[in-house]
């Protein structure tokens, strides 16, 4: 699947299902042999004049020679590092994030440019990216109710995040517009509600005519899509889950943990269990 982001005409790099769990995704990691083409070039520098070490031409040549035949006589080598390598990255691409929720997560649970269901004063918070076009997104709906209703302290904090074209990039907004002009709460979790669970493609227009049905002034709402600072919104979105590496929907922060994919209520409750806040 080719995906938009938020104010870049061009396709992003690549828009994959995720094998575990399901999520539609902007990017994906592939496994490279990094070791193996980290020793090719050890050989080459064993035999390049760049090599300024005190040993003749012959001798670093012959060393070359050693650690390639090592190489080729005990591959393992080469597998076992590569898993290091992954075990040491995955720490870092941990501690990364770590620091990324400290310094966005005032960002992710403010009521700015959201829409809050369950406890608007819970003790214990979700935050959900999504996208109103994700199949995935749509089958979590159930998933995050069923946690408000087992839940009573818990805030479900929902965060627009179109990363599948322009469609999903339009509704967004409106859904926005749709926040600047009512603050009744339970009316913006019908909204969210029943655009999710329109067949199809959700658009703009669908977006438009749903809010108008509940009550809403269309005048106002198209008024409102002209104000950049809905833009500003989506743009503060993608720059938090980017920093928080955030590529899929839907995508959840639950405590210190986050969550990419759609994996079900038991996976998130025990998320929940074990958040302190």
């Amino acid at each position: 699947m080719r995906v938009v982001l938020i104010g870049d005409s061009s396709p992003s790099r690549v828009g994959v299902k995720a094998n575990r769990p399901k999520a539609a995704t902007v990017t994906r990691w592939a496994a490279l042999p990094i070791i193996a083409l980290a020793s090719l070039a050890f050989l080459g520098m064993a035999r390049s004049e760049e090599l300024r070490l005190p040993l003749s031409p012959e001798q670093r040549q012959a060393i070359g020679e050693v650690v390639k035949e090592y190489l080729l006589q005990n591959p393992e080598v080469l597998r076992d590092a590569s898993i290091e390598l992954e075990r040491r990255t995955e720490q870092m691409r941990k501690a990364d994030q770590a620091k990324a929720l400290t310094r966005y997560r005032s960002q992710l649970l403010s009521p700015r440019g959201s829409t809050i269901i369950g406890n608007p004063n819970g003790s214990k918070s979700l935050v959900a990216f999504f996208d109103y076009n994700c199949p995935y997104c749509r089958a979590s709906v159930g998933d995050i109710q069923k946690l408000v209703d087992k839940n009573p302290e818990l805030r479900v904090v929902l965060r627009e995040f179109p990363i599948l074209g322009p469609d999903s990039t339009a509704t967004s907004r409106l859904a926005l517009a749709v926040a600047r002009e009512t603050s009744d709460a339970s009316l913006r979790a019908r909204y969210y509600t029943s655009l999710m669970k329109t067949k199809g493609s959700m658009t703009g227009v669908l977006a438009l005519s749903t809010a108008t049905g509940m009550g809403l002034d269309e005048k106002k709402l198209k008024s409102d899509l002209k104000d950049p600072e809905i833009d500003a919104i989506l743009r503060e979105n993608f720059s938090a889950a980017e920093a928080l590496g955030v590529n899929g929907t839907p995508a959840f922060v639950i405590g210190d943990q986050i969550i990419v994919g759609a994996v079900g209520v038991d996976r998130m409750q025990s998320a929940l269990s074990a958040a302190k806040n």
